[in-house]
């Protein structure tokens, strides 16, 4: 997928269609086992911005719930995609 010019190639109709590297590192983390808490203390983040990545990478891949998103990762659903490092829906 090529860009037009000054438009960013992760956003469709004013909606983001690509994961941040950021959601995909914290997906990585939940596969793992670990909590959002324990994800926040290694990333040395807030527990709420780790909320918020988790929202915004399920709004991505259009899951209803936070299970249904890392069925979704680990059942490969979701693409690496060329910009940015960021992955899409396949």
């Amino acid at each position: 997928m090529t860009a037009a010019p000054g438009t960013n190639p992760n956003v469709i109709d004013g909606s983001r269609t690509w994961l941040t590297q950021r959601e995909r590192e914290i997906l990585d983390l939940r596969c793992h086992g670990l909590t959002n808490a324990q994800i926040a203390q290694a990333l040395g983040i807030a527990t709420k911005t780790v909320d918020t990545h988790l929202a915004n990478a399920k709004a991505v891949a259009c899951a209803h719930t936070h299970f249904e998103l890392l069925a979704r990762y680990v059942r490969g659903e979701l693409d690496v995609g060329a910009e940015g490092g960021g992955v899409r829906m396949k």
